[in-house]
């Protein structure tokens, strides 16, 4: 009787050494896919961070005024273009960059055209208070 609780023992021991195995080989598994979708995710981070020659950026030099740059003449480049502020029939044409789409290091440049506030108008691309 012993020796069949020793036996059944023993191939307990067996079972969960082989369970045990596979787990072990399962982890490491989703340990290479993570450290895979890791590196991955870097290469998309840094892609956005550093975008290829084919992906120009844009510069906005009124952008830091933020909705104060109605009243400052800003230009915005965008690879080898230049946009300046202007006004049109006494509207203010107003330049600024956007990602699109967003995320994406693409930059296009967009322009809205909207009246100078009561008390100013359009000067030379700025709103003149």
């Amino acid at each position: 009787e012993l020796q069949k609780q020793l036996e059944t023992a023993k191939a307990s021991e067996q079972t969960l050494r082989a369970e045990m195995a596979q787990q072990a080989q399962q982890a490491a598994q989703q340990a290479q896919q993570v450290a895979q979708q890791v590196a991955q995710a870097q290469k998309e981070i840094e892609a956005i961070r550093n975008p290829p020659e084919d992906k120009p950026t844009c510069f906005d030099s009124d952008a830091k005024y933020g909705a104060e740059a109605i009243y400052i003449r800003g230009s915005v480049r965008a690879g080898n273009a230049q946009m300046s502020d202007h006004c049109r029939l006494g509207q203010l044409v107003e330049f600024s960059c956007i990602e699109n789409p967003v995320g994406s290091g693409r930059f296009l440049v967009d322009s809205k055209i909207m009246d100078c506030p009561r008390g100013s108008r359009c000067v030379e691309g700025e709103c003149l208070r």
